[in-house]
């Protein structure tokens, strides 16, 4: 997951022309739908201007009796294809907007658990006071291990939903492309990521 952000950060900055931008100078950034959505929620923390605009966050805890400066009117103007992006993704449908902003905001792709292999594994049945996991095992008359209860994981049936989400949060991306193509300062391509990363 780690190396997915990084991967996102870098693709977000691989983008950047040098020199000015945006419709007076003429020049266009170009980018996948993964990268402009990881420009909007990191670089311009649209969610987060936008909560302090609203006046979120500030004033404190009415049930404490606690005051909290930071409140009032952020003090950052947002750029306006941050804002046209944001307005897109809030169109989405809910669970499709939900993840595109979590991983948008993350730098990351849902897991899909892609080349996972079946296999075998103990069930936990609880755990000893050191942290060990404690197993299920059936022990004979002079305690040597008789059998364990196992199970089996890895089937696709393990991984439906996980893909679910990825199909779900790909499709996302793929919605918001006409919207994106409007953007003043944007050339947006469509999403890196590949449709069926599991095979």
């Amino acid at each position: 997951m780690q190396v997915e952000r990084v991967r996102a950060r870098e693709e977000a900055k691989a983008v950047r022309p040098v020199g000015p931008v945006g419709p007076a100078a003429g020049v266009r950034r170009v980018g996948d739908v993964e990268a402009v959505l990881a420009w909007a929620y990191q670089e311009q923390r649209v969610t987060w201007v936008e909560a302090r605009a609203g006046g979120v966050g500030g004033g404190g805890d009415p049930y404490s009796a606690c005051r909290v400066d930071g409140g009032g009117r952020a003090s950052c103007q947002l750029h306006p294809d941050a804002e046209a992006i944001h307005d897109a993704v809030l169109r989405l449908p809910d669970w499709r907007m939900r993840l595109v902003i979590a991983h948008s905001k993350a730098g990351t792709r849902p897991q899909v658990y892609a080349g996972n292999r079946p296999r075998c594994e103990p069930v936990i049945v609880g755990q000893f006071r050191d942290g060990r996991p404690r197993i299920e095992i059936e022990y004979d008359k002079r305690r040597h291990p008789i059998w364990c209860a196992v199970r089996y994981r890895g089937f696709d049936e393990d991984y439906a939903g996980d893909r679910r989400d990825y199909r779900e949060w790909r499709l996302g991306l793929m919605e918001l492309l006409p919207a994106l193509a409007r953007l003043a300062t944007w050339r947006v391509t469509g999403p890196a990521a590949p449709e069926r990363p599991w095979g």
